[in-house]
């Protein structure tokens, strides 16, 4: 998944988990600051007011905004209001919502989700469980690394030490950086 998707449908969970269309960030035509807002309704009425210089961006889209909104109803959230800003604005209507997560919920979904699939990636229980095994195994491996007085050493401390030095780095040169980089 590339960098631009990853922020938006992390922007996408926040306007639908808030409430907020500011998240959105294209269009807006006054910025709300809407943290302090209490309320779902409050929320939504701000987000619909927000909204109204909103176009709709395509087809794409239109189906990570439809992916979210169901999980936030699959989820039990009060996806009718906190989601209603963007549902409008990418032609989204409550009915298909509402019959996508009675499809989902069906068993034949569940049955063809849980399918194996050769030659890419696989989410049936068995790969599942075979990759979480794999991934247990890996991090008991790496944490059985002792620690070592010579460099480089490789033993959980030391990578930690590295991960937290390279994000130092990153984010100082990040905050730093010209804006016309």
């Amino acid at each position: 998944m590339n960098v631009e998707r990853r922020k938006f449908l992390q922007q996408l969970a926040g306007v639908c988990s808030t409430g907020v269309a500011r998240g959105l960030g294209v269009g807006i035509l006054t910025a709300t600051p809407v943290a302090a807002v209490t309320g779902a309704t409050a929320a939504a009425a701000t987000a619909t007011a927000t909204l109204t210089g909103l176009r709709p961006y395509g087809a794409g889209v239109r189906a990570q905004v439809f992916e979210v909104i169901v999980r936030q109803a699959m989820a039990g959230a009060p996806w009718q209001s906190i989601c209603k800003g963007p549902m409008r604005v990418n032609n989204i209507t409550e009915d298909e919502i509402k019959a996508e997560v009675e499809r989902r919920k069906s068993e034949a979904y569940k049955e063809e989700i849980s399918k194996h699939v050769e030659g890419g990636p696989c989410y049936c229980r068995d790969c599942t469980a075979k990759n979480l095994e794999r991934y247990r195994l890996y991090n008991e491996r790496l944490a059985a690394i002792p620690h070592s007085n010579s460099a480089p050493c490789a033993c959980q401390s030391c990578q930690n030490a590295v991960r937290k030095t390279v994000k130092d780095i990153l984010d100082e040169l990040w905050n730093s950086a010209p804006a016309a980089i």
